[in-house]
């Protein structure tokens, strides 16, 4: 995962569904890092691993700057 989570949206502004409001419910502070470890569960328990940035291979990942 990547760029930045405007976390005060997704608490305050959207309808979620059943498995959305349980995970917001369940987070024990409303900020961005406990969303997104939240979700980083959920994908976990999905079979979905993530991994930290410096485990992938530099050749792997986009260069710096912007891609006009």
């Amino acid at each position: 995962m990547a760029g930045q989570v405007k976390h005060k949206q997704i608490f305050s502004s959207i309808r979620p569904d059943w498995r959305l409001a349980k995970l917001l419910l369940s987070l024990g502070t409303r900020n961005t890092d406990s969303l997104i470890g939240a979700v980083a569960k959920v994908l976990e328990d999905e079979g979905i691993h993530l991994d930290a940035l410096d485990r992938i291979p530099r050749t792997l990942l986009a260069k710096s700057g912007r891609a006009d």
